[in-house]
């Protein structure tokens, strides 16, 4: 059996105040296979970013192991304000050729995620939420990266366009070979895209599994809710 690309075991990550500790994430252990997509879903405040944070090592846990085979591990990341990872005073143009000289590969990205060239010689200010989010996740891609981990990508963009980012996802990981860490709070989408999902509710990993199986029988009742709430929204 393969090694798994990336193993988290027992993080925790706390912060502590005048009075007391707040748990930010509790004892989670989760593996990331090659090749494969894994969703971390929760409500917003259950530490899915800071998870995502402290493996591209913007943040620190207290305790816990984050270990992985590969000697040039390449973690990227798009971020849910993608403005956060766009350098202020660089164009899109230069912002993007900064990572590659490869222009046809820079229109393919252009084509796939039906941005205008006009835009090129545009600030990340000067773009719209969506533009921005979809340059972001360009960028990252335009980086090769073995894992790339999104946090609420989607969120800004319509429904066209969200399916143009699955749809381009999909395709670059086809001929990339990369694996993704999907951070949302939408199940309908991460059971689409992923393979395996895991739920996380006030910092602890409460399930996981294969994403059609825990979806057809979950087993705790946090899942059990979001799924019925996902169940609803449809009907």
């Amino acid at each position: 059996m393969n090694e798994p690309l990336l193993i988290i075991k027992n993080l925790s990550k706390s912060l502590k105040t005048s009075s007391h500790n707040i748990h930010i994430l509790k004892n989670v252990s989760l593996k990331i296979q090659h090749q494969s997509n894994l969703a971390i879903l929760g409500q917003s405040g259950s530490g899915k970013t800071t998870l995502a944070r402290i493996l591209v090592g913007l943040d620190k846990q207290n305790s816990g192991i984050i270990s992985h085979i590969s000697r040039n591990l390449n973690i990227q990341m798009v971020y849910q304000n993608p403005y956060e990872s766009l350098t202020p005073h660089m164009t899109i143009s230069e912002l993007l050729q900064d990572h590659t000289t490869d222009i046809e590969e820079i229109h393919f990205y252009f084509d796939k995620l039906n941005l205008k060239s006009s835009i090129l010689n545009s600030y990340p200010h000067e773009l719209s939420g969506g533009e921005a989010q979809r340059i972001a996740l360009m960028r990252a891609l335009l980086l090769k990266p073995n894992l790339l981990i999104c946090d609420e990508i989607l969120s800004a963009l319509d429904s066209m366009v969200q399916k143009q980012v699955l749809e381009l996802l999909k395709e670059t990981q086809r001929i990339k070979h990369f694996s993704v860490l999907w951070i949302s709070h939408d199940l309908l989408v991460a059971q689409n895209f992923c393979d395996e999902l895991a739920i996380l509710n006030g910092g602890v990993i409460v399930e996981t599994g294969e994403a059609s199986e825990l979806i057809q029988s979950p087993k705790h009742d946090y899942t059990k809710k979001l799924i019925h709430a996902m169940e609803w929204i449809i009907s």
